[in-house]
């Protein structure tokens, strides 16, 4: 018959195997524990618990206070915590509305062990030199970078020196349909190394495949409140946190080195937990007003649908006409029609369909 610890084992093992960013969680309770869990008076982590809250020091014999740690301290997201806890690795020492969970390790000996063993089995590549630079070191920036995006001049001096700054900065665009978040994206999508992905919709393997295969500098994610897998979350909280992915081949743990930024956009922010949303930069955008709305939709069919001004105010027009400031609506008409005749064609018959 197992034991209660070697079943506890076989359990974590199992986790780490089906889900290897929990290594990286594990890490940092370690490292916080071994930090904060000792004596006050002597540093000694011999500590026997006298009650829920309360250590003797077996050292020197003084007593110390010790309420564990809160998700914030740790940088590790309250799912992987709850994880653990309900496997028997942590357990719950305070709890309030106030500040919420505060967790205690309650198999730091085991813990020890399996990080150990998983770090022994670990190569690390340091990819961070990755091929999206031009001369110098520095990015390549198209010069008409966000020309067709109208107004939103300090937001694009942000987003520009978040591009060129040695270290990522990441940054999320959030508002209404029609309020430049998605044609912000596309523009990035413009920079060499840049990957675009919908959310929820990226890849059947998941946002640590995408990430690792592709290597992008820039990883731009619209309607990112749509990712629903926990896997990815924590694949993307843990990147944009530490700038390393790990994953598992041929029973090897590889942990690759890179650091990347990410811009991402959404309709709203409810859904999204509140570890993701503090690794951005937040911007709440407004939609475009008519006037706002014809002059974006023109200068983008203009300079990158290559369509003729006349033709680009006619599209413009007819779309406003259909209830819409979606400039996206706008492009789709643009690569459909080639003359008035074409888009007049197309717009009667999308009212003749429109529910």
């Amino acid at each position: 018959m197992l034991g209660q610890q070697q079943k506890l084992k076989i359990k974590l093992n199992k986790l780490l195997d089906e889900k290897p960013d929990y290594l990286e969680a594990l890490k940092r309770i370690l490292d916080y524990h071994d930090t904060y869990f000792e004596c006050a008076k002597c540093g000694s982590q011999d500590l026997e618990r006298l009650s829920k809250f309360q250590w003797k020091c077996t050292k020197c014999g003084s007593t110390t206070i010790y309420v564990g740690f809160h998700a914030t301290d740790v940088g590790v997201p309250s799912w992987q915590l709850q994880k653990l806890l309900q496997l028997g690795i942590l357990e719950t020492v305070y709890r309030s509305s106030r500040s919420g969970v505060h967790y205690l390790l309650a198999q730091p000996s085991l813990v020890r062990e399996i990080v150990k063993r998983e770090e022994e089995r670990t190569t690390e590549v340091d990819i961070s030199n990755i091929e999206s630079e031009g001369e110098e070191g520095k990015t390549y920036i198209p010069e008409d970078m966000f020309s067709v995006i109208k107004g939103y001049d300090d937001i694009k001096k942000v987003i520009l020196k978040s591009i060129t700054s040695d270290k990522p900065v990441s940054i999320f665009l959030i508002g209404p349909p029609a309020s430049a978040k998605s044609l912000f994206l596309e523009e990035l999508n413009r920079l060499p190394n840049s990957y675009y992905v919908l959310a929820g919709t990226s890849t059947k393997a998941g946002l640590r495949d995408l990430v690792a295969i592709e290597k992008p500098r820039f990883l731009l994610i619209d309607e990112l409140d749509k990712i629903r897998s926990t896997s990815d979350l924590s694949v993307l909280l843990n990147w944009m946190e530490s700038g390393k992915l790990t994953i598992t081949m041929h029973k090897r743990r590889e942990v690759i080195n890179y650091k990347g930024w990410v811009f991402a956009a959404a309709n709203r922010v409810g859904k999204i937990p509140p570890e993701l949303l503090s690794r951005f930069l937040r911007f709440y955008l407004k939609p475009y007003t008519e006037q706002e709305f014809r002059g974006v939709a023109v200068r983008v069919m203009i300079e990158r649908e290559k369509k003729p001004k006349e033709i680009a105010e006619y599209i413009a027009d007819a779309v406003l006409k259909l209830g819409s400031r979606d400039v996206r609506d706008a492009i789709k008409l643009a690569r459909l029609c080639e003359s008035k005749e074409e888009v007049d064609l197309v717009v009667k018959t999308m009212k003749k369909y429109k529910r």
